[in-house]
Protein backbone atom coordinates (compact mmCIF):
# COMPACT_ATOMS: atom_id res chain seq x y z
CA UNK A 1 0.00 0.00 0.00
CA UNK A 2 1.81 3.74 -0.84
CA UNK A 3 1.76 6.44 1.64
CA UNK A 4 -1.45 8.28 -0.55
CA UNK A 5 -3.62 4.78 -0.15
CA UNK A 6 -2.73 4.78 3.58
CA UNK A 7 -4.16 8.03 3.78
CA UNK A 8 -7.29 7.26 2.01
CA UNK A 9 -7.71 4.30 3.59
CA UNK A 10 -7.25 6.45 7.50
CA UNK A 11 -10.24 8.71 5.91
CA UNK A 12 -12.46 6.09 5.41
CA UNK A 13 -12.09 4.49 8.70
CA UNK A 14 -12.44 8.11 9.96
CA UNK A 15 -14.96 8.91 8.48
CA UNK A 16 -16.82 5.63 9.11
CA UNK A 17 -16.35 6.11 13.26
CA UNK A 18 -17.70 9.16 13.33
CA UNK A 19 -21.82 9.42 14.53
CA UNK A 20 -23.76 12.59 14.55
CA UNK A 21 -22.70 15.11 11.77
CA UNK A 22 -20.27 15.08 9.35
CA UNK A 23 -17.00 16.68 10.54
CA UNK A 24 -15.23 19.31 8.54
CA UNK A 25 -11.53 18.62 8.99
CA UNK A 26 -9.29 15.96 10.78
CA UNK A 27 -5.80 16.21 12.21
CA UNK A 28 -2.45 14.25 11.08
CA UNK A 29 -2.41 13.14 14.89
CA UNK A 30 -5.85 11.36 14.43
CA UNK A 31 -5.07 9.63 10.90
CA UNK A 32 -1.89 8.76 12.23
CA UNK A 33 -3.38 7.02 15.04
CA UNK A 34 -5.74 4.99 12.89
CA UNK A 35 -3.32 4.03 10.69
CA UNK A 36 -0.67 3.22 13.12
CA UNK A 37 1.82 5.05 12.33
CA UNK A 38 3.88 8.03 13.66
CA UNK A 39 2.98 11.41 12.85
CA UNK A 40 5.51 12.76 11.30
CA UNK A 41 5.24 9.69 8.93
CA UNK A 42 1.24 10.85 8.70
CA UNK A 43 2.49 14.54 7.55
CA UNK A 44 4.55 13.10 5.58
CA UNK A 45 2.32 11.19 3.84
CA UNK A 46 -0.72 13.93 3.99
CA UNK A 47 1.91 16.27 1.91
CA UNK A 48 2.56 13.16 -0.64
CA UNK A 49 -1.65 12.80 -0.50
CA UNK A 50 -1.65 17.02 -1.44
CA UNK A 51 0.35 16.47 -4.79
CA UNK A 52 -1.78 12.90 -6.08
CA UNK A 53 -5.10 14.51 -5.31
CA UNK A 54 -3.65 17.33 -7.77
CA UNK A 55 -3.10 14.68 -10.56
CA UNK A 56 -7.12 12.94 -9.53
CA UNK A 57 -5.32 10.10 -7.72
CA UNK A 58 -6.76 10.10 -4.34
CA UNK A 59 -10.70 9.47 -3.20
CA UNK A 60 -10.52 12.23 -1.12
CA UNK A 61 -9.40 16.28 -1.58
CA UNK A 62 -7.95 17.83 1.42
CA UNK A 63 -6.69 21.39 2.03
CA UNK A 64 -4.80 22.29 4.31
CA UNK A 65 -5.41 24.66 7.23
CA UNK A 66 -2.59 25.72 9.86
CA UNK A 67 1.18 24.99 9.80
CA UNK A 68 3.12 22.09 11.25
CA UNK A 69 1.92 19.36 13.30
CA UNK A 70 -1.67 21.01 14.41
CA UNK A 71 -2.89 21.61 11.25
CA UNK A 72 -6.65 21.02 10.40
CA UNK A 73 -7.19 18.80 7.52
CA UNK A 74 -10.56 20.52 5.63
CA UNK A 75 -12.62 18.20 3.50
CA UNK A 76 -13.01 19.54 0.19
CA UNK A 77 -14.41 16.42 -1.97
CA UNK A 78 -15.43 12.56 -1.04
CA UNK A 79 -17.61 10.03 -2.11
CA UNK A 80 -21.55 10.58 -2.24
CA UNK A 81 -20.93 13.72 -0.36
CA UNK A 82 -23.28 16.87 -0.27
CA UNK A 83 -22.39 18.90 -3.21
CA UNK A 84 -23.71 21.70 -1.61
CA UNK A 85 -21.64 20.83 1.93
CA UNK A 86 -18.44 20.30 -0.83
CA UNK A 87 -19.35 23.84 -2.09
CA UNK A 88 -19.77 25.73 1.06
CA UNK A 89 -16.18 23.86 2.52
CA UNK A 90 -14.70 25.00 -0.59
CA UNK A 91 -15.66 28.77 -0.08
CA UNK A 92 -14.28 28.60 3.26
CA UNK A 93 -11.23 26.81 1.89
CA UNK A 94 -10.83 29.43 -1.04
CA UNK A 95 -11.22 32.49 1.94
CA UNK A 96 -8.62 30.97 4.57
CA UNK A 97 -6.14 30.79 1.58
CA UNK A 98 -6.10 33.92 0.88
CA UNK A 99 -5.73 35.71 4.59
CA UNK A 100 -3.38 32.85 5.50
CA UNK A 101 -1.26 34.07 2.12
CA UNK A 102 -1.50 37.85 3.27
CA UNK A 103 -0.64 36.75 6.97
CA UNK A 104 2.00 34.83 6.27
CA UNK A 105 3.58 38.23 3.93
CA UNK A 106 2.50 40.76 6.26
CA UNK A 107 4.93 38.45 9.36
CA UNK A 108 7.68 38.27 7.08
CA UNK A 109 7.65 41.65 6.24
CA UNK A 110 7.68 42.35 9.86
CA UNK A 111 10.35 39.83 10.99
CA UNK A 112 12.67 40.21 7.74
CA UNK A 113 12.14 42.64 5.20
CA UNK A 114 11.63 45.85 7.71
CA UNK A 115 14.59 45.15 10.04
CA UNK A 116 16.61 44.49 7.23
CA UNK A 117 16.27 48.35 5.37
CA UNK A 118 18.91 50.47 6.13
CA UNK A 119 17.88 53.73 4.20
CA UNK A 120 20.20 53.13 0.97
CA UNK A 121 18.74 53.63 -2.10
CA UNK A 122 17.89 50.06 -2.87
CA UNK A 123 15.72 49.59 0.36
CA UNK A 124 13.43 52.48 -0.70
CA UNK A 125 12.97 50.28 -3.57
CA UNK A 126 11.71 47.18 -1.34
CA UNK A 127 10.19 48.75 1.00
CA UNK A 128 8.05 50.65 -2.00
CA UNK A 129 7.54 47.54 -4.00
CA UNK A 130 6.88 45.30 -0.33
CA UNK A 131 4.05 48.26 0.45
CA UNK A 132 2.12 48.12 -2.93
CA UNK A 133 2.33 44.02 -2.51
CA UNK A 134 0.71 44.32 0.78
CA UNK A 135 -2.09 46.76 -0.54
CA UNK A 136 -2.44 44.79 -3.45
CA UNK A 137 -3.00 40.92 -1.64
CA UNK A 138 -5.50 43.20 1.24
CA UNK A 139 -7.44 44.19 -2.07
CA UNK A 140 -7.16 40.55 -2.99
CA UNK A 141 -8.85 39.33 0.25
CA UNK A 142 -11.52 42.06 0.26
CA UNK A 143 -12.23 40.88 -3.32
CA UNK A 144 -12.61 37.37 -2.53
CA UNK A 145 -14.14 37.74 0.85
CA UNK A 146 -17.09 39.64 -1.16
CA UNK A 147 -17.05 36.85 -3.50
CA UNK A 148 -17.31 33.83 -1.43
Amino acid sequence: MTQVQMVDNAITLYLQSVTGSVPRSVHASTLAHIAGVPIEYMSQSLQLHRAAQGKGLTKYVLGCEGHGRYAEWVFLAKPNSDPQWIQQARKQHGKHVARDTVKRYFLDVLCEVKPGLKGAPDDQLIDSASNMVAQSLEAAVQFIESVL
